[in-house]
């Protein structure tokens, strides 16, 4: 009798250990009931007009640069403190120093600004040192082809992690050279019984990691699914954190068609070394007018995945970065009269 005591003893804590690890690795999202948001304001930086749609801002001290097309340059550098523009670089166009737009941006933890060149897979890394002469064109101090050409790229520990349409898995690392190591991850809900046309659009989203590469994050778009990935030795990384709940609302068939009742989930990422943050819109596609883009709330994690703090903007954000003492946010956003602007907010 007692031996049949301790037997279910001993299983009932089995069970409840693997449901306290099962509610840790894959929870729903309770923190937009945050009681406690901080509501922040954004103070206009006054860099003269931003043309178009300003995107993918990064941020190496003190210097912003995001990729705004304009007169045939492809980047903006700006001077926080002088609250100026630098200078405007890389030349669109076939030739030698020349790039193909579109472009996806993001930094390295040595002061790298990484410049990836989604039509050709190419990646572009320039020295901060070298873009500091604003009287010479800067050149890369190395060049790196992607053969499969990945939709989003961004550092992971010794090489790069990226998204794209792949045969098997959501994520492929690759080494330093480009060459692709290893396929990780699953897609959420049915994506993997997908083909991978179909579930790469369906569950698209944004990717961030740490400038040292030993992190990185990836937020769905359309779908409540928000993941915190560990970096390992030898080219592989564990899924630490998972928040996870309902699916995509609407379907796919050549294009994406987003139901009405869609709700917009995370729009932007970036990651400094000690959190990452996620834009998150958190409006229904139809209460958006049909618009995917933007955001009015910034969630602040640690890289274990743990959450920390929401932060409530007066407007729209569509692309933001964060300053290496997280102590600053930097946004580009809308005015009715003046179009995009770029704003600080203070955390």
């Amino acid at each position: 009798m007692k031996n049949k005591s301790y037997i279910l003893l001993i299983t009932v804590f089995v069970w409840c250990f693997c449901v306290f690890l099962f509610s840790c690795s894959k929870q729903k999202n309770n923190f937009f009931l945050d009681e406690d948001k901080k509501l922040i304001t954004g103070e206009h930086i006054d860099v003269d007009s931003l043309i178009g749609q300003p995107s993918q801002t990064v941020f190496i001290e003190p210097y912003l640069f995001f990729y705004d097309r304009f007169d045939g340059k492809s980047i903006t550098m700006v001077d926080v403190n002088k609250k100026s523009i630098y200078k405007r670089f890389l030349k669109e166009g076939h030739g030698p120093g020349e790039i193909i737009p579109p472009l996806k941006l993001f930094v390295s933890d040595d002061n790298t600004l990484n410049v990836f060149q989604l039509q050709t897979g190419a990646l572009l890394s320039y020295k901060l040192s070298s873009l500091l002469d604003a009287s010479i064109l800067p050149s890369p101090h190395s060049k790196v082809m992607f053969k499969d050409r990945p939709a989003i790229l961004s550092k992971a520990k010794d090489g790069f992690v990226g998204i794209g349409m792949f045969e098997k898995g959501r994520f492929q690392l690759y080494d330093d050279d480009g060459n692709d190591i290893k396929v990780i991850g699953s897609y959420p809900f049915d994506g993997d019984n997908m083909n991978p046309i179909n579930r790469f659009f369906r569950y698209q989203g944004t990717l961030c990691s740490s400038p040292d590469g030993k992190h990185f994050a990836m937020g769905s778009a359309y779908c409540d699914n928000l993941e915190f990935w560990e970096v390992t030795d030898n080219h592989n990384a564990v899924l630490t954190h998972k928040y996870e709940s309902y699916d995509v609302k609407g379907s796919f068939n050549g294009t994406i068609r987003l139901d009405d009742e869609c709700v917009m989930n995370y729009k932007g990422a970036y990651g400094t070394n000690r959190y990452c943050y996620m834009l998150y819109a958190g409006e229904k596609y139809g209460e958006k007018h049909k618009r995917t883009t933007g955001g009015k709330i910034i969630l602040k994690f640690d890289w274990n995945g743990n959450y920390i703090k929401t932060f409530q903007t007066e407007s729209n954000i569509y692309s933001f970065c964060v300053d290496n003492k997280d102590r600053t946010i930097y946004g580009i956003t809308k005015d009715e009269t003046s179009g995009f602007v770029l704003k600080s907010y203070k955390l």
